[in-house]
């Protein structure tokens, strides 16, 4: 109660001053030339918003359905791996932003990349490849780090042995998570950038139902670890498909450059 509590106040506090930052730096420029903080959208804005919000949506709804499904799974197990579980998934969101500052990057600075390509007609494979060798190294020193804290400091989380022995059966493949989760959202960025919503959408619709009905299906695991080689699966399946889906888009817009030359 006391931490939902101190989450609203945390929000209620950081919306207010974002608004506050808001109104001063409207009332620095031209009146006449800001358009109202509150305003009912045209349809053709409305459209173009849906466009791009209709995308996001489906990839948020397809983690929260996944990561959700893997937790009813576990909870058949009883409490030792849900005790477990808990704890390997709250370590697992800990190191989640370490993919995701990644992927944000890549959203903020491949923009720039693709309009001087745009404008030079030649593909900026470079900038790319950085972004892409920066998610993946970020990636494995994160899985390296949520490998070692379950498997060799289980006793900072439980007291109890037959926990503590589930997060160290089961720690190797949180690590793997980690790993594929960094590229996964690495990619996914610079698919977001390019504006690649449509296979993002189809993507994470198709892959969401595929693990979901692994986990219904008579091959369900009856494991911690079973249930977490499903997660690390879903992890995996989003970053093959994501990196290669840039690689033909790369390809793709070096060919048309070559077409021109």
């Amino acid at each position: 109660m006391g931490a939902a509590i101190g989450t609203l106040c945390a929000d209620i506090a950081s919306t207010g001053f974002l608004l506050s930052r808001l109104r001063q730096s409207r009332k620095k420029r031209n009146s006449e030339s800001v358009l109202p903080l509150l305003q009912v959208p045209s349809v053709e804005s409305a459209k173009r918003f849906l466009q791009y919000a209709a995308p996001i949506f489906f990839t948020i709804l397809g983690k929260l359905v996944v990561y959700n499904g893997i937790a009813l799974s576990v909870g058949r197990l009883g409490s030792v791996a849900l005790a477990a579980h808990q704890v390997l998934l709250r370590s697992f969101f800990f190191w989640c932003p370490v993919g995701d500052s990644v992927g944000m990057t890549s959203q903020v600075f491949l923009p720039g990349i693709l309009a001087k390509e745009r404008r030079t007609g030649v593909p900026q494979r470079g900038a790319k490849r950085l972004l892409f060798s920066t998610g993946v190294g970020a990636g494995m020193v994160a899985a390296v780090l949520a490998w070692l804290l379950p498997s060799r400091g289980a006793g900072l989380f439980t007291a109890d042995s037959a926990v503590a022995s589930a997060l160290r059966r089961t720690a190797p493949i949180l690590g793997l998570s980690i790993s594929m989760h960094a590229v996964a959202l690495t990619c996914e960025g610079m698919l977001l950038a390019q504006r690649d919503l449509g296979f993002l959408s189809k993507s994470y619709i198709i892959t969401t139902i595929a693990t979901i009905s692994l986990l219904l299906s008579p091959l369900r695991p009856g494991t911690l670890g079973g249930s977490w080689w499903i997660l690390a699966l879903f992890q995996a399946s989003r970053s093959v498909q994501f990196s290669l889906r840039n690689i033909i888009l790369t390809n793709r817009k070096y060919k048309q450059a070559s077409a021109t030359a």
